[in-house]
């Protein structure tokens, strides 16, 4: 399940946005977005990691993983 909680620069606040908004709401540098993912179906976990944060595969894979070896990966823009 996903939770949202999006706060536009105007002060509204709007929470548990669809997938497209969610999209939206990530690129709005103006805004706040709080994103809270308890036990993620695969359809909501590739939305929130992949499509709108674009993550790699493979730290996607990790922190889908239960079982988590001690490691830092260098992605360029991120480390994991």
């Amino acid at each position: 399940m996903i939770r949202t909680l999006y706060r536009h620069r105007s002060g509204t606040q709007l929470m548990d946005l669809p997938g497209d908004q969610l999209l939206a709401a990530v690129q709005d540098k103006q805004a706040r977005l709080w994103i809270d993912m308890q036990q993620p179906t695969d359809a909501e976990a590739k939305l929130v990691l992949e499509e709108a944060f674009h993550f790699h595969p493979l730290s996607i894979e990790d922190t889908l993983s239960d079982v988590h070896t001690p490691k830092m990966d260098d992605y360029g823009r991120y480390l994991y």
